[in-house]
């Protein structure tokens, strides 16, 4: 995050907002946002001035190492330049949640030592903030109406008067607070150790609290625009025609990988900053042909000529035409490889094209041929150089199959969260695929019955299945949601212990 997004913490619009579409600022807007309040930014200040409590140091030391990693410092590049994994691979301005709950936790801190002091320190910062926040904007002014005498062109002036306007707001809050501040000092020094002081002291937290909510949702509310849900997530012909048809099936391309969901479409790609390294290498082999190419955080499909893609049940592609910057063009070309002759186009809406890859193997299916792959070079080169179906498994399994393939069918499949089941009925003994990436916790049962898993075609899974008629369930057992869960109980609980320990030593000495 640039330097002079420091602005932001006082004025969130100083640069404009992008919603009502006068953004001047670098980057994008909603992810370089940092700010929790002019008010409470008041009472963090009073925080710092004022003797701290242990935990108190915590969040400072917590603020401290998430601003130095939020902006661009030497350690702040660190993450990148040693290749963190989760790290490195997603934006350093994720760690803003950080700022912001310290932020939080330090205005609590802030009130709760003023409400015990009552001392005028904090009227002394609220009113050096107040003048700092006008004197920048009257040199926001003057600049403004000296600008025949500067090199500013009219672009930049039309921007600094956005900044001026968005300056308003927070600066008025600030001069209505010190006002406040101001009747509460004067009461208390003419009422002081009357039951009336008490009442100025109420009427006080409650006109900064509702200062202080005004101010939060004045900014949400410009900045969180509501509308019908039909306008974010629009029902089109091409999201019809994907919803009635592509079933267990997945789709690449064309539709942004954060919207897939909404639709309740399955998708080979996906964005997300931390997911298995053996993920990002499968997208390798289908673009490059080979394990070395790791993408970041963007796992999408580039090229759509490797057979890999068939063993992901990438039944249909959306694509349209586009130039060399990507952007839409009726003579550009669509994605490399949409359109060979195994790609039917099947579907149209303007612009955009579905295409049926011919060769897209289904969700599940079974075979009683198979090879061991001796290395990952020997499984990539195979899968990808193979016009049929290939079963590539990581170690010959225990069971001796026939030599002909089943005659099976599989009925009912039934995907949820951490569980995949279906029932499949063969006439020969035989292994079955699931085009579902492997990884450690998956447990695979036929009738109830454990069965093991062997990693098919370097990425998806394999199971042997009797032939008959069977139900068999694929469940995610993962070891880190156990301990996830073990560990939060224990962090209740010594929340839980820490307060019956607070209250205790203050009923003891009432003076803490």
């Amino acid at each position: 995050m640039g330097w002079e997004k420091i602005t932001n913490f006082i004025w969130p619009d100083f640069f404009g907002n992008i919603v009502t579409r006068n953004y001047w600022g670098k980057y994008g807007f909603h992810e370089y946002i940092s700010y929790v309040g002019i008010i409470p930014l008041v009472y963090v200040f009073y925080s710092f001035i004022v003797k701290k409590a242990i935990l108190e140091k915590f969040f400072w030391f917590l603020l401290f190492i998430s601003l130095i990693f939020l902006f661009p410092t030497p350690f702040g590049l660190l993450p990148y330049k040693l290749q963190i994994p989760g790290l490195s691979t997603s934006s350093a301005s994720r760690i803003i949640y950080l700022v912001d709950f310290s932020l939080a936790a330090l205005t609590a801190y802030g009130i709760d030592k003023w409400l015990k002091s009552k001392d005028t320190k904090l009227l002394k910062i609220t009113f050096l903030i107040t003048v700092l926040c006008c004197i920048s904007m009257g040199l926001l002014r003057l600049i403004m109406l000296n600008s025949q005498y500067t090199n500013f062109t009219y672009p930049t002036i039309s921007n600094l008067s956005v900044s001026f306007r968005n300056m308003i707001p927070q600066t008025v809050l600030l001069i209505f607070f010190l006002c406040v501040l101001t009747v509460f000092y004067k009461a208390k020094l003419v009422f002081g150790g009357r039951k009336i002081e008490n009442y100025f002291l109420y009427l006080t937290v409650v006109l900064m609290m509702l200062l202080s909510l005004a101010d939060i949702l004045r900014f949400a509310w410009k900045n969180t625009a509501f509308g019908p849900i039909k306008f974010l997530f629009p029902e089109t012909e091409i999201t019809n025609y994907l919803s009635n048809n592509s079933g267990t099936s997945r789709i690449a391309g064309g539709i942004p990988t954060n919207l897939f969901m909404p639709y309740k479409l399955y998708s080979a790609e996906g964005y997300d900053p931390l997911y298995p390294e053996k993920n990002s290498r499968w997208y390798s082999i289908v673009d490059w042909g080979n394990t070395d190419n790791l993408g970041g955080r963007y796992g999408i499909i580039h090229y759509f000529e490797s057979s890999a893609i068939n063993y992901a049940a990438v039944k249909y592609i959306v694509d349209y035409k586009k130039d060399i910057h990507g952007q839409i063009n009726s003579k550009g070309d669509f994605y490399k490889g949409v359109d060979s002759l195994r790609y039917l186009e099947v579907f149209r809406e303007g612009e955009i094209t579905i295409f049926e890859n011919k060769k897209a193997l289904p969700y599940v299916w079974l075979t009683n041929n198979y090879f061991v792959a001796e290395n990952i070079n020997d499984s990539v080169n195979k899968m990808i150089k193979s016009d049929y179906p290939i079963l590539l498994l990581n170690k010959t399994p225990r069971e001796i199959l026939g030599k002909n393939n089943p005659k099976y069918s599989v009925t009912e499949i039934v995907k949820g969260y951490n569980e995949i089941k279906f029932n499949t009925s063969s006439d020969e003994d035989s292994l079955l695929f699931l085009s579902e990436s492997y990884y450690p916790g998956w447990k695979a049962y036929v009738d109830g019955k454990d069965s093991e898993i062997f990693v098919a075609n370097y990425l998806f899974q394999s199971i042997f299945i009797p032939k008959g008629e069977h139900l068999v369930s694929f469940q995610y057992k993962s070891m880190s949601y156990k301990i996830g869960i073990v560990s939060c109980i224990i962090t209740v609980s010594l929340l839980i212990g820490l307060w019956v320990y607070e209250r205790k030593s203050i009923n003891i000495n009432p003076d803490i």
